[in-house]
């Protein structure tokens, strides 16, 4: 659970819909007086508007409204696009097994009996934005890993922090000739092949662990490999993976493969050589129209005509003859 923070210290926006109002005033001046930020409103209709104009971190919702009940609510809340991931308490006066059972059907994520224990609401709000948080945090790593991987020309993988392979890319699986399905979810110390003989101790299953306990948490090795009887040569890499807490989550190991690379380098040395080439070809096509333009210009002033190029890119003037 996420620690405490210090009162007065703005903990999370919090929608709060309640009848009767008395009740919704003295909720709200709890909320508020524990760092909370609160929106109250009254009604269903009135808790959709308002968490769609700014959607909330967390939403405490009441059975009955005047214009809906809170099962109806809670079901309309969470269809909005922007809302499906908000967590919903939802109060009431006796929780029994149909009122739980309506409640989770719909959505919500809890349920907060009524009369409110301050200490307890406090409680179970705290830990959904906490779960909130940590969820976020997930999903983060986990977009920036498949970012990565798919966009990278490079073999990639990634270890947790349990020595399993979670995460690989398609260069990964042709680099060693595997299949997915003999990587992906399987410790590191059984996957077939030299795919991992690049990590030190990889036989240990609590190598990765050893590595992200490393004094080098990033560095880049040159390993000579013989692969289907072809001489290679890889630079591997290591990355910490960490939450947004700084807690390490496993360990990203990037291959590149430097007959590859010097290859890539080569081409693009080659397409450089070709359009200076290409660029001196121009230049010198140029040049030599000027030249022809001068001596047009020249024969014509012999002749008596007047030059039929008035301008023309040269580094000396010559006067026509008279």
């Amino acid at each position: 659970m996420c620690t405490e923070a210090a009162p007065f210290v703005r903990r999370g926006y919090l929608l709060v819909a309640l009848a009767p109002p008395c009740e919704l005033d003295l909720i709200v001046g709890m909320l508020s007086g524990h760092g909370y930020k609160v929106h109250p409103v009254t009604s269903g209709a009135l808790a959709i508007e308002a968490a769609c104009q700014q959607p909330p971190d967390l939403v405490l919702l009441g059975a009955e409204f005047p214009d809906m009940d809170g099962h109806e609510a809670c079901e309309r809340l969470l269809q909005q696009e922007s809302l499906r991931d908000i967590p919903i308490l939802l109060c009431g006066n006796e929780l029994d097994a149909d009122f739980r059972n309506k409640a989770f059907q719909a959505g919500a994520v809890d349920l907060v009996t009524r009369p409110f224990v301050v200490e307890q609401l406090r409680e179970r709000i705290d830990l959904h934005l906490c779960l909130r948080k940590e969820m976020y945090a997930h999903f983060s790593t986990e977009r920036l890993l498949e970012r990565l991987l798919n966009l990278s020309a490079e073999a990639i993988i990634y270890v947790d922090r349990n020595g399993v392979a979670r995460r690989v890319n398609d260069t990964f699986l042709s680099l060693w000739d595997l299949k997915k399905s003999e990587v992906e979810n399987q410790p590191i110390h059984q996957i077939p092949g030299h795919a991992l003989c690049c990590i030190p101790g990889k036989d240990d299953p609590k190598c990765c662990m050893k590595l992200m306990a490393s004094d080098v948490l990033r560095d880049e090795e040159t390993v000579p490999l013989t692969l289907n009887g072809e001489e290679k040569t890889l630079i591997r890499t290591r990355i910490l993976v960490q939450d947004q807490k700084g807690r390490p989550l496993g360990v990203l190991i990037q291959y590149l493969d430097i007959n590859k690379q010097l290859a890539r380098e080569e081409a693009l040395n080659q397409q450089n050589r070709e359009l200076i080439k290409f660029n001196q070809s121009m230049v010198d096509r140029e040049m030599r129209m000027i030249e022809l333009k001068e001596e047009v210009n020249r024969l014509s002033a012999e002749l008596g005509r007047p030059p039929p190029y008035e301008s023309v890119w040269t580094d000396q003037t010559e006067e026509a003859p008279s």
